[in-house]
């Protein structure tokens, strides 16, 4: 892992740290998370990865016929927005949840 991570901050050229992001989402039969190219199995319910604080993160949703997105919140249940794609750039540890109605 080190040693991959290092190859990418070398070859992109970033120089941020490497920070945990962790996604939720409640109901997984209402829609989909995506994270930038990456599609990560929720049926757990919860997902993390590792993500430099200079480069940008693009969280989306896809929707089924299921339910409706209705936001992205942060750990403290706080209303991040309401748009099906964010873009955030992280600076910390991160948690974003996804609410569907």
């Amino acid at each position: 892992f080190e040693y991959a991570t290092g190859h990418l901050k070398e070859e992109l050229g970033l120089s941020g740290d490497l920070v945990s992001i962790q996604i939720e989402n409640l109901d997984f039969t209402k829609g989909t998370v995506h994270v930038n190219t990456v599609t990560p199995e929720l049926k757990s319910g919860q997902w993390s990865g590792y993500y430099y604080t200079d480069y940008p993160i693009e969280l989306s949703i896809s929707e089924t016929e299921k339910g409706t997105f209705s936001g992205w919140y942060d750990s403290n249940n706080n209303l991040i927005s309401e748009e099906l794609t964010i873009s955030v750039m992280l600076e910390t540890e991160n948690y974003y949840t996804a609410v569907f109605e």
